[in-house]
């Protein structure tokens, strides 16, 4: 910091708080490991957990814009259902 006219200036600071606020969420991967809703983590949890960016049932916290997986244990092929009235409300790519 230097001081300059009677005004503190914190340089670089300003910057790296604006890229906090402002940049890109980072993204998470949620492993979907059961076709059912318990235990493990089902495809309607990460979902969820995709839609709210915090972890629900056994799955991993989603972050931004998630990707859902399918654990290479599921024997497939694999029936998941889904309840009426589920949304999908963020950016979600689904993979399997």
């Amino acid at each position: 910091m230097h001081l300059e006219g009677g005004y503190v200036k914190r340089t670089g600071l300003f910057l790296a708080l604006s890229q906090a606020m402002c940049g890109t969420a980072l993204s998470a991967n949620i492993e979907v490991t059961t076709t059912d809703s318990s235990p493990g983590c089902s495809l309607a949890d990460a979902i969820a957990s995709a839609n709210f960016d915090n972890s629900t049932g056994d799955c991993a916290m989603g972050s931004g814009a998630d990707t859902i997986t399918f654990s290479p244990a599921l024997s497939l092929p694999a029936t998941a259902s889904l309840t009426a009235g589920f949304r999908i409300d963020s950016q979600i790519t689904i993979n399997g």
